[in-house]
């Protein structure tokens, strides 16, 4: 009779707080998107009848004329603002407010996602911030190309050993192997093949897979924290953490024993632990318009030392799989999928390539790539019609007032742990302002129009200090590959390409509904 009346008192201590929950924003006076129980603002995502970008932009247009909208994330209350001023206010004038993003998986469940830098909070994120902006740097950057020019060359030599007079590939899975090549010997300083030794791309897949039951998993601790607890759920498993933290730790013994120094992250982050990684400011004259400023994080040149145990070097490389290979590889299909669309834009875009082969031999240097003006442009628009975070989010991570400034607007108390969504998907589809915006128009970044556009309203990389620390690094790889791939063949559709194509419906990240095929037809010699 006890256990009972204690499991009633739960029940409705659980029912009245949930009605709580779903009356916050309607206790604010905030104009709100009615939730459905449990499933929040996302029912339609749940329910596979629309793609999450969508939800998003349908979302950003529900109340057009209000500064900021309330929002569920499943049973979380979230503030969407879609005032640029605001926006510029939270993510970086009162920044110190909104230091961290919204993250369940904690450290002490899951060390290796919860110690990363994305995942990291307050002074922690700071200092690891500090730490590891040098190896984005571009001199960093610099090194790094020859890793990624590389393995572009063999890719694509490889796609030219084909038999097939137009070889027909998937963009998705052709992009993949590529990226994860990349990271490979960039990230872990691995010779690493997965056109044909796909062990390192097996357990990449798997760590960096959100389908099936990882996905109901994440969905349920999305509901309530309590239930992550519970069931163990992690975003990094033990079998493909345990593998990429045996490669790293064997790497960093062998290079310690033997003196060896190579341009990766895992020298660089042995070079950080150690405290030798020097804070640089620099300029970079063909800097990408998509590439991300970066911020001094502790408002000092000098470096707080932070003592990056084994597990804190492995988390750090693992994000790579998170960020370097998803965002590369979406950027990537995306990007063919357009010039697919518009076979003008490929031409363009391949006569600037080739004037550039032609005067080089073939070879590009970095600061010839960067100095691709049109290859930036197609690269930017293809990050603006898809980007690859459809909203950014930050976490109040104290008391926070938003003064009123619209007519019917009431003082606004932002509580500690509560979350900010900036809709990028919606931002950046806004006829305001970007005119004609499901066009896919790289001249909206040509020489004259870029310093036309808006501050805030082409957000790709993020904004402010928490912006993404690896943007340039995506763009690079991006860019050196589509260099070599469209210098050596045309892009073509095949019999099973589908266009337009059709976003799937079941997943947070852009997919290509059944794939996106293509061919590559040789260029001729001459």
């Amino acid at each position: 009779m006890i256990l009972l009346t204690i499991f009633l008192i739960l029940i409705i201590y659980f029912v009245i707080d949930y009605i709580r929950i779903l009356n916050y924003w309607k206790n604010k006076n905030v104009k709100y998107l009615t939730p459905v129980p449990f499933l929040g603002s996302y029912t339609k995502l749940v329910f596979q009848t629309q793609s999450f970008l969508d939800i998003i932009q349908e979302m950003y247009k529900k109340f057009p004329k209000e500064r900021y909208v309330g929002v569920y994330q499943f049973t979380q209350p979230v503030l969407m603002v879609r005032d640029l001023e605001l926006i510029k206010k939270i993510t970086i004038k009162d920044f110190d407010s909104f230091l961290d993003h919204h993250n369940v998986f904690k450290e002490d469940v899951d060390p290796l996602w919860g110690k990363n830098l994305f995942a990291s909070e307050g002074e922690r994120w700071r200092s690891l911030r500090q730490t590891l902006s040098p190896v984005f740097t571009s001199s960093k950057m610099r090194r790094m190309f020859k890793l990624m020019d590389d393995v572009s060359i063999k890719y694509v030599q490889h796609i030219k050993n084909h038999d097939e007079e137009v070889p027909e590939f998937e963009a998705a899975d052709f992009f993949s192997k590529f990226t994860m090549d990349v990271i490979a010997t960039t990230a872990f300083g691995l010779e690493c093949n997965s056109l044909e030794d796909e062990e390192f791309l097996t357990q990449g897949r798997i760590l960096t897979d959100f389908s099936g039951l990882k996905k109901f998993k994440i969905f349920l601790a999305g509901v309530h924290p309590v239930i992550l607890k519970a069931l163990g759920i992690k975003v990094v498993d033990d079998r493909p953490g345990t593998y990429f933290r045996k490669i790293i730790m064997e790497t960093m013994e062998y290079r310690e024993k033997h003196n060896i120094i190579r341009p990766d992250l895992v020298h660089l982050l042995m070079e950080a632990r150690k405290g030798k990684l020097k804070f640089e400011e620099e300029t970079e004259v063909n800097a990408s318009f998509s590439q991300t400023k970066e911020y001094n994080a502790g408002n000092t040149k000098t470096l707080r030392k932070i003592d990056l145990d084994d597990d804190d070097i492995t988390a750090q490389t693992l994000v790579f799989f998170f960020g370097g290979y998803d965002t590369v590889k979406i950027l990537m299909v995306f990007m063919l999928y357009e010039l697919l669309m518009n076979p003008e834009v490929q031409d363009k875009l391949r006569k600037e390539m080739m004037a550039l082969r032609e005067k080089n031999e073939g070879k590009v240097t970095y600061e010839e790539l960067l100095g691709l003006k049109y290859l930036d442009m197609v690269v930017s628009e293809t990050l603006r019609l898809w980007p690859i975070a459809a909203f950014i989010d930050r976490v109040c991570n104290k008391e926070y007032t938003i003064e009123p400034e619209n007519p019917g607007e009431e003082k606004l108390v932002l509580e500690k742990g509560i979350s900010v969504m900036v809709p990028v998907g919606g931002i950046q589809m806004d006829p305001k302002y970007w005119p004609n915006p499901t066009k896919f128009d790289p001249e909206r970044f040509n020489e004259e129009n870029k310093h036309k556009i808006q501050p805030n309203t082409y957000l790709p990389f993020g904004v402010g200090p928490r912006n993404c620390i690896g943007s340039r690094y995506a763009l690079v790889d991006t860019k050196v590959f589509f260099y070599h791939l469209m210098t050596n063949f045309e892009i073509v559709t095949t019999r099973n390409t589908k266009l337009p194509a059709e976003l799937l419906k079941n997943e947070m990240n852009l997919k290509i509904k059944g794939g996106l095929h293509f061919g590559l037809k040789k260029l001729n010699e001459n």
